[in-house]
């Protein structure tokens, strides 16, 4: 598989070396005219750096696939000047607007564009997708997301991953918002909402953002609750065991029973192997992994965060 690489910034030394170990050739790089980790990103990499933009979509067109992995904001005014016979692989969330997103299906082949979301492709998130699909009644699930940074922007550009994940999880990019709460303003603790699948499923969504605290999501089907916590983390359990106060701990502790527990573990960044797998198997055989983002879903991200924010102004 040939790729031609539209990025130099900080995540794109997570996903090259993920492309080289599929065995994919890197034919070409590009990020931005002027920009002052391109040539460094290159030979670090040892891959060839186009001398300006119409040089790089030039090698795009000798290309399978184009990985995208500019700041969001840069995102869209590149995607739509891709529009080639090749595969478009793109950071999410993709734009920070649906509305402007959308416009994208105006300009490109857009069945041919994916946005990458790594989450989806941990262990612990596709045993937590086999375990809501598998249960013959409506999941409580809860997912609890501290985002490192405050404000709608952050929400936006990696927020978007836990909105993406609630949503991959349950099955429904559309759902009922039930209720929102919370507040916008610089210095807030956040916002909290309340959605319900067309199958039923309660989706619990809370963004204390800036909080110092560990991301996680517990799902309960009425017998059994798999918590990841962090997402690379999974634990599995029935009950709660009591421990008895003791000397060393004169408290009284209520701890899940644990009957399975897994661990994403691996020399890449987690879900980028993956992620690089599914997009080859995707260029190579037209195999469409439910894991791969489609452009309809990255849009519906978009849609569905606009609405939760909506009830909030």
């Amino acid at each position: 598989m040939k790729v031609a690489y539209w990025g130099s910034g900080p995540i794109s030394h997570f996903h090259v070396p993920a492309l080289k170990k599929i065995g994919a050739e890197i034919v070409s790089c590009f990020s931005r005219s002027g920009s002052q980790t391109l040539h460094r990103f290159g030979a670090m990499h040892g891959i060839d750096v186009a001398r300006n933009e119409v040089e790089f979509l030039q090698k795009c067109d000798s290309a399978d696939c184009v990985f995208v992995a500019l700041r969001t904001e840069n995102t869209l005014d590149a995607l739509v000047k891709l529009k080639g016979s090749y595969t478009v692989f793109f950071e999410k969330p993709g734009a920070l607007s649906s509305t402007e997103f959308a416009c994208l299906q105006n300009e490109v082949d857009i069945k041919n564009f994916f946005s990458l979301y790594n989450r989806r492709f941990y262990s612990t998130v596709g045993y937590l997708k086999n375990f809501i699909r598998e249960t013959s009644q409506p999941v409580n699930l809860n997912l609890y997301f501290p985002d490192t940074k405050t404000g709608l922007h952050q929400f936006f550009i990696n927020g978007c991953h836990a909105i993406d994940l609630a949503l991959f999880l349950i099955g429904d990019f559309v759902p009922e918002i039930i209720g929102v709460c919370g507040d916008l303003h610089n210095g807030s603790s956040g916002f909290s909402f309340i959605a319900k699948s067309k199958k039923g499923h309660i989706l619990n969504f809370n963004n204390p953002w800036g909080a110092p605290s560990r991301a996680r999501v517990d799902c309960f089907n009425g017998k059994h609750n798999v918590q990841l916590m962090p997402f690379e983390a999974l634990e599995v359990s029935d009950k709660m065991e009591v421990l008895e106060p003791t000397e060393a701990i004169p408290i009284r502790r209520y701890v899940p029973n644990g009957l399975y527990r897994e661990f994403v573990a691996s020399k890449f960044k987690p879900g980028f192997l993956e992620q690089a797998e599914c997009a080859l198997e995707y260029v190579q055989n037209g195999t469409l992994d439910e894991k791969l983002c489609t452009f309809d879903q990255a849009l519906k991200n978009l849609v569905f965060m606009e609405k939760v924010l909506e009830h909030l102004h």
